[in-house]
């Protein structure tokens, strides 16, 4: 049985990589870099902030998904703007998908928090080496009618809306304008398209529920609409213990995922994260799940900052 699904997921990626390229990354500890998806995040921990996300997909299954991204923010003149870096790559079978960005954010107080407008500017690189893996038979009509062919770059471009204050946040965002359309020849510099029905709109929150002086609780939540694929969901909840030195929780995907989170508070600069995805459909007989490790570091912490710990 798990040798007729590991065929399967064979026969279903190369569909879903050949098709339209959807750039929005899967992370399940999508707080800890909140830029990734959100160009209206730079600067919102008002002090110059890393994040690194490294995420293993479908662990046992070879040419699955491997994700690398990494972002820097930062406030400026005075927190009234925030700047912002993305680095982001993904790889699966023989194709990745690579990502330089800038953000920049305009910032002003509105009641009791701070509410924000992003605009994102970046440079997308897709490259593929058609006979990369194990190709039983390259002539086959499938391989080589969809196969992209060597690389291409893509200029892109972002929007989004972000409002937090000490104990809650929500933001909006459409995080790229362009895609690459299936059947590109990725032979001339602008190969994207724009198109309203593959943008990805996402509506993300959270809040700060205070249990007692000890023990809190954070529920979050992210959602995703695309008007070709529907609406999907991640709802998670952490409770946190120990003057903020602890949180473990769990969530739960739309497409049937239930997710463990485990998130360690090291210093007040640095924080580690964990998570691991296990699929409750009958994939489960052909992966043992998805892991995923986060790290972020502010530099130079304040005390004022606003709430540095929580998003």
């Amino acid at each position: 049985m798990k040798r007729m699904l590991t065929i399967g997921l064979l026969i279903i990626l190369p569909y879903a990589l050949y098709g339209q390229r959807d750039l929005m990354p899967l992370n399940s500890q999508y707080l800890f870099n909140g830029l990734l998806i959100n160009p209206a995040y730079a600067g919102s921990h008002d002090v110059l902030s890393f994040a690194g996300t490294f995420r293993k997909q479908w662990l046992g299954f070879d040419g699955a998904p491997v994700d690398y991204s990494s972002g820097f923010h930062w406030p400026m003149a005075k927190s009234k703007l925030g700047m912002g870096l993305v680095l982001r790559q993904e790889k699966v079978l023989n194709q990745s998908t690579s990502e330089i960005g800038l953000d920049y954010a305009f910032r002003f107080i509105v009641g009791k928090g701070k509410m924000s407008f992003g605009l994102r500017t970046a440079l997308n690189l897709f490259q593929e080496d058609p006979f990369k893996g194990d190709i039983r038979d390259p002539s086959d009509p499938l391989f080589t009618q969809n196969r992209l062919q060597g690389s291409a770059m893509m200029p892109n471009f972002g929007f989004g809306m972000f409002y937090f204050t000490e104990r809650m946040y929500a933001g909006f965002s459409i995080p790229w304008f362009f895609t690459l359309p299936s059947g590109s020849s990725l032979s001339s510099f602008f190969t994207g398209e724009s198109n309203m029905s593959h943008y990805n709109y996402l509506l993300t929150g959270g809040y700060y529920l205070k249990i007692t002086d000890r023990f809190w609780f954070k529920p979050t939540f992210l959602l995703k609409y695309q008007p070709v694929s529907g609406f999907q969901y991640d709802v998670n909840g952490s409770f946190v213990l120990f003057d903020d030195l602890l949180w473990v929780g769990g969530g739960y995907r739309g497409d049937g995922t239930v997710i463990a989170l485990l998130d360690l508070q090291m210093l007040k600069q640095l924080k580690l994260g964990f998570s691991w995805d296990y699929p409750t459909g009958v994939i489960r007989q052909a992966t043992a799940g998805s892991m995923e490790f986060s790290v972020r570091y502010n530099f130079n912490f304040k005390v004022n900052a606003v709430s540095p710990r929580f998003f």
